[in-house]
C-alpha cells in the first residue's frame, strides 16, 4: 500500500524532516534554493538520496523517469520539496527568467500578466501529474498560506480554495502557499492534507470534588507549546482525508503530537491504519 500526503505549515516547523521519516528508500526532490530549506536537516538520515533540481525543465525530465519506471527507481517513497518552490521554477520558466537571482532582482518589478499566471498553474499541474501516477508513498511539502486575508475581501472571493470553505466571506482559509487554483487541484488528488502547527500544550489535572462528587478539571496550560499535525477538516484549516479512510471511522483525531518526527510519523501512520493511538 501507498499513501499520498499534502503537508504544509509555517517555516522552520520541521515538514521536510517529518517527510524523511516515510518509508525508506527515500528520494527527497529539493526545488528549495540549493542548501536552503529543510534539506540540510535531513542529510544524515539513512536512506534518504537528495536530489537538488534548479529548474522546472529539471524537474520535468525526472518525472518522466520515475513515470516510466514501474520501480520507481527503487524508492519506497518520493518527497517533493516543496511545491511551493516548484511553482517558482515554473513561473521562471514561463517569465523567461534565467535563474533564481534573476528572479529575484526583477521579479518584484516584473509585471506578470494574467495570462502568465493561468500558465503557471497548468503547468504546475502537468508536472505534478506524472508524480502522482507512480504507485509509490508522495509527500507534498508547502509553505502556509491564508488564500482569503482580510485585506482584500474581493479577490480572496474569487480564491477557488477560499470559495470550497463554508461562512461567512470573512472567515480566514489557510492552505498550502501555491496558487489557489493548484493547491485545490493537489488537494484532489492527495489522500491526506495534513496541517504542521504549534500550539499550547494542556495538561488536564486530577478530577475536583464539588459537593463531594468529582469534577473533571479545567485543562491547563504547561507554558510549553507542542508541535501538531492536524488530521481532521477544520472551517480555517485544510486538513482531512479521503472519504475511505474516515467515512465509517469515528477515531480520527483531530490532531497527533509527537515529541520527535520519528513519533509523529508512527502516530500519524497509526491513524491512517485504523491502529488505536
Amino acid at each position: 500500500d501507498y499513501t499520498h500526503v499534502l503537508l504544509y505549515g509555517r517555516n522552520r516547523l520541521g515538514k521536510t524532516l517529518l517527510a524523511c521519516h516515510f518509508p525508506k528508500p527515500l528520494l527527497l526532490v529539493s526545488c528549495e534554493e540549493a542548501q536552503n530549506g529543510g534539506a540540510r536537516t535531513v542529510k544524515q538520515i539513512p536512506g534518504v538520496r537528495q536530489l537538488l533540481i534548479k529548474s522546472a525543465d529539471d524537474f520535468d525530465r525526472l518525472g518522466a523517469e520515475l513515470e516510466a519506471d514501474p520501480e520507481c527507481g527503487g524508492f519506497e517513497t518520493v518527497v517533493v520539496d516543496s511545491g511551493t518552490a516548484l511553482e517558482e521554477l515554473i513561473l521562471m520558466r514561463v517569465m523567461g527568467w534565467e535563474n533564481r537571482e534573476v528572479m529575484h532582482r526583477v521579479g518584484k518589478q516584473a509585471k506578470v500578466s494574467q495570462d502568465q499566471w493561468m500558465l503557471r498553474t497548468e503547468q504546475t499541474r502537468t508536472s505534478l501529474r506524472r508524480f502522482f501516477k507512480v504507485r509509490k508513498n508522495l509527500v507534498i511539502t508547502a509553505n502556509e498560506k491564508d488564500h482569503n486575508p482580510p485585506k482584500d475581501q474581493d479577490n480572496a472571493r474569487r480564491s477557488p480554495l477560499a470559495r470550497d470553505l463554508p461562512g461567512p466571506s470573512e472567515g480566514r482559509a489557510f492552505g498550502a502557499s501555491m496558487a489557489g487554483g493548484t493547491t485545490r487541484w493537489v488537494q484532489d488528488h492527495v489522500d491526506w492534507i495534513c496541517q504542521l502547527y504549534m500550539d499550547q500544550e494542556m495538561k488536564v489535572g486530577d478530577p475536583i470534588i464539588v459537593n463531594g462528587k468529582p469534577q473533571p478539571a479545567e485543562p491547563e496550560w504547561t507554558g510549553r507549546y507542542e508541535r501538531r499535525l492536524r488530521m481532521t477538516y477544520h472551517p480555517n484549516y485544510a486538513a482531512g482525508a479521503r472519504a475511505e479512510y474516515n467515512a465509517l471511522r469515528k477515531d480520527v483525531p483531530d490532531y497527533v503530537v509527537g515529541p520527535s518526527p520519528a513519533e509523529m510519523y508512527a502516530n500519524f501512520m497509526k491513524v491512517v491504519r485504523g491502529e488505536p493511538q
